[in-house]
């Protein structure tokens, strides 16, 4: 009996004077982990049923093994044995296998963690919105420009076709009469400043008659070509200014 337990006390001394700095790394490391695991999984018994638990432990498992992987290549290197080919062989090798896990560390991060931020749900939304955010912008821009020529307010329609041309240069007629605005602004400008109400008058016809001839009306409503063909047609008079370019002159 007690050669058989000495016989045991050799094979175990035998066995831990075997073990490396590297296999106890590896050990504690692996304990830990299932340890943790064991812990969390026992605290709730729907811990697979929620999905962000279970995500956690899946990436605390990968990270550990990662963790675990590199650590011992470290180790081996500094207290390893071997030849220099030896060691260079397994190295590579355990390299290799570091680089496998780093890999699916990062898609687990990736796929787990950055999907909320852009679900394919909103993907689809995003594009709506980025499709249909424009056009409505710009139209909403060209109307405002439409009701400024119909009230006779220059300053209030230049400003509308400037700004529509800034978001969409091509869409409808906006480049045309924003240039055609653009043309006039000196001689209106000038025009308000003498109180030259006939002048004001000439102009207001020739935009609307340059409008109408060049077919500038895409975008406009059936009345506000009515209008704008009453206007050209219109012989201009000595009437007041518009209250808007009147305040626009003061100011």
């Amino acid at each position: 009996m007690p050669n058989e337990n000495k016989t045991f006390t050799d094979k175990l001394i035998s066995i831990v004077e075997k073990v490396t700095a590297m296999h106890a790394v590896a050990s504690l490391i692996g304990l830990s982990a299932v340890g943790g695991m064991v812990w969390v999984i026992a605290s709730g018994a729907d811990f697979f049923a929620d999905a962000t638990k279970a995500r956690g432990l899946i990436t605390y498992a990968v990270a550990i093994v990662t963790v675990a992987i590199a650590l011992i290549l470290v180790f081996y290197l500094v207290f390893g044995d071997g030849t220099y080919d030896q060691v260079k062989d397994r190295f590579t090798f355990g390299k290799d296998i570091l680089m496998v896990f780093v890999g699916i560390l990062g898609t687990i991060m990736g796929f787990y963690y950055g999907e909320n931020r852009v679900s394919p749900e909103n993907v689809q939304k995003i594009a709506e919105t980025v499709q249909k955010s424009e056009p409505a912008s710009i139209s909403d821009l060209e109307k405002k420009g439409f009701d400024a020529l119909a009230a006779k307010d220059f300053e209030g329609a230049a400003k509308a076709f400037a700004e529509a041309y800034k978001v969409n240069a091509i869409w409808h007629n906006v480049d045309e009469i924003n240039k055609l605005l653009n043309r006039q602004q000196d001689g209106f400008t000038a025009a308000i400043a003498k109180a030259d109400n006939l002048k004001i008058e000439e102009i207001w016809q020739n935009v609307f008659c340059e409008i109408s001839a060049k077919n500038l009306t895409e975008g406009m409503s059936k009345d506000m070509i009515a209008k704008l063909k009453n206007f050209c047609t219109t012989q201009p008079q000595n009437s007041p200014v518009n209250s808007n370019t009147s305040s626009n002159a003061n100011q």
